[in-house]
């Protein structure tokens, strides 16, 4: 599936207090924005697939239609067994909340805090809407009707929305060049018993240095450099989302079936900044 949307729109709103010389609190919220977007599709169904509902296809098609059974995709245009078409997904970016604190301990030193909060819980499910009725959806509508319809699919996540902390240095090195490290221990929105590949993050760890520096009079650069890692080893049978051993009640999206699989994520960050004040 390869869809997207050419605008998403949000709104940000930030707070600073500075009570004494040496203490300053902050907060800032990110708000939610619904992104519909549209794209294109291509299904591939396996050999097997094709097989069993195409022979009743052929020997019985008076059954299959009556039934509203799936027939193999013997006759698609696409290919036998594939079906293409436009496809449309309403996916949220989520609301984030951040606050902290910022302790001026020694004459060249601060320390930093943040507890940072990302509405994580609205990826209830992936929902896709189809130009046309869907091979799957044949049984998927019977099976899982919570879920799937003819030309509807909801793919099902149910993440949660959790806090993390996130800590800081910062050393005046010079009047102009202030130096700066953190680490922020990342908790994974995603439960144990809802790992999966399509967001394969688990609990991480996010370290990272940079600079700031006052290069003319209201002019001032901001460089930091982040190293990100996490992983996730997922014990066969223990994820409804993916390797969940009842097929049954997982049958829309359970591709490691009775499997133990694991994940890991490595990301190199660079951010940059130019203020200049008129």
């Amino acid at each position: 599936m390869d869809v997207e949307t050419g605008l998403s729109t949000t709104f940000s709103f930030g707070l600073l207090w500075e009570p004494t010389s040496w203490l300053t609190w902050g907060m800032v919220y990110e708000s939610e924005a619904m992104n519909r977007m549209k794209g294109s599709y291509r299904m591939t169904y396996s050999d097997a697939w094709q097989a069993v509902f195409g022979g009743l296809n052929r020997d019985v098609p008076s059954l299959v239609r009556l039934l509203g059974l799936p027939n193999g995709l013997q006759n698609s245009p696409d290919g036998v067994g594939i079906q293409t078409g436009d496809a449309r997904v309403n996916l949220k970016t989520p609301a984030h909340f951040s606050t902290g604190i910022s302790v001026q301990i020694l004459p060249a030193w601060k320390f930093n805090m943040d507890a940072k909060w990302t509405d994580w819980e609205v990826w209830d499910g992936l929902h896709i809407d189809f130009d046309e009725p869907q091979e799957f959806a044949r049984l998927a509508s019977v099976i899982a009707p919570k879920y799937s319809d003819i030309d509807k699919l909801i793919i099902p996540r149910h993440y949660e929305s959790v806090w993390n902390f996130a800590f800081g240095v910062e050393h005046q090195y010079s009047d102009r060049l202030t130096l700066r490290a953190g680490w922020e221990p990342r908790k994974s929105s995603i439960p144990w018993h809802k790992q999966d590949v399509l967001l394969p993050i688990g609990d991480g760890n996010l370290y990272s240095i940079g600079f700031g520096y006052d290069w003319k009079k209201e002019q001032h650069f901001d460089f930091a450099l982040g190293y990100y890692h996490t992983e996730a080893n997922v014990p066969a049978g223990s994820s409804t989302n993916a390797n969940s051993e009842d097929q049954l009640t997982n049958f829309l999206y359970n591709p490691y079936a009775g499997l133990t699989f694991t994940s890991e994520i490595t990301a190199y960050l660079v951010e940059f900044s130019y203020n200049w004040q008129f």
